[in-house]
């Protein structure tokens, strides 16, 4: 057994694997005690590289499945946060916000979709429950994917990117106790539970 995060004081999450199965992601703490950073691993020699130096200290949430888009989450109150993107790829590689807003609006994250076009996120900004809906990374567009009476969210885990099962999002109805959960449009995606829901 070999420890990929060494360090007496160190605090490690496992954040995800690539489609490909060639790489997967950790945040560790071991610059700075409050601030997480975002390394790469091979999966064939384990060999490491920094992917975002969070300065900023946000709260890394998901890394799509080709590995280049990270989003983040930036809480400002107990009711007011901004959701963050960041294209590995970009020349600048600095996070972007993505929800800009007035007023308190929560917002966190459920996945990428399958093929990385997509942020499936959670927002209360369209009103009083929370609701699933998908940004288009490449023009920008939101659009509501599930819009219930009721608030959606993902299922309780110590913190979004530390596991491996993520939520993804539906095609079918679901039910949560004896209410039901209906897709605001169609989806391309498998099934899975997306949310946990609640009156």
């Amino acid at each position: 057994m070999r420890d990929l995060t060494p360090g007496d004081k160190t605090k490690a999450m496992f954040a995800g694997w690539t489609a490909d199965g060639q790489a997967f992601f950790v945040l560790t703490n071991e610059r700075d005690p409050k601030k997480f950073d975002l390394y790469r691993y091979s999966a064939r020699d384990y060999e490491r590289s920094l992917v975002f130096r969070n300065d900023d200290a946000l709260q890394v949430e998901a890394v799509s499945p080709d590995g280049r888009y990270v989003a983040m989450v930036k809480p400002r109150t107990s009711a007011d946060s901004d959701l963050y993107l960041l294209d590995l790829q970009a020349a600048d590689a600095k996070p972007r916000l993505i929800t800009p807003h007035t007023g308190n609006v929560n917002h966190g994250t459920f996945n990428f979709t399958r093929d990385s076009r997509q942020l499936v996120y959670a927002t209360d900004e369209h009103g009083e429950f929370t609701q699933a809906w998908t940004y288009e990374i490449a023009d920008g567009r939101k659009a509501p994917l599930i819009a219930a009476p009721w608030t959606c969210r993902s299922s309780p885990s110590p913190r979004p990117a530390a596991t491996a099962s993520r939520a993804r999002t539906t095609t079918r109805a679901r039910s949560c106790g004896s209410s039901t959960v209906t897709p605001a449009r169609k989806s391309p995606w498998p099934a899975c539970r997306l949310a946990t829901c609640r009156r």
